[in-house]
């Protein structure tokens, strides 16, 4: 957790210092990474909401859409997809949208479900 946090600092550093989207979506990556080995693991659970394991589901099922999310946004980016492999490029879009739908789909469906 501790080399992902430095490089979730170093991806966000050089976003703000270059601009450029790649950074950002895989900082938005490493978010989700982080944050869904937190959950698993319990430390988050344990640290921050103790009293509340519920939240702990949703908040587990959510880092694992945003997750998603990145790892879709940073692939076509990166790999520019778009200009040399417009079908993979199509492939990641449903990929963030798959992450989408887990982001949301955490507050109407039952744990196992999602």
């Amino acid at each position: 957790i501790g080399i992902t946090g430095l490089m979730f600092l170093g991806s966000i550093f050089f976003f703000l210092y270059f601009k450029d989207k790649e950074y950002l979506y895989y900082s938005v990556f490493l978010t989700g990474a982080i944050t869904f080995y937190l959950s698993l693991s319990g430390h988050f659970f344990q640290y921050i909401w103790r009293d509340n394991g519920a939240t702990g589901k949703i908040f587990l099922g959510f880092a694992m859409g945003i997750w998603v999310i990145g790892a879709g946004l940073f692939t076509k980016n990166f790999l520019q997809t778009f200009r040399y492999f417009p079908l993979a490029s199509k492939l990641m879009n449903v990929y963030a949208l798959l992450g989408v739908w887990v982001c949301c789909s955490v507050f109407f469906l039952p744990y196992p479900f999602f």
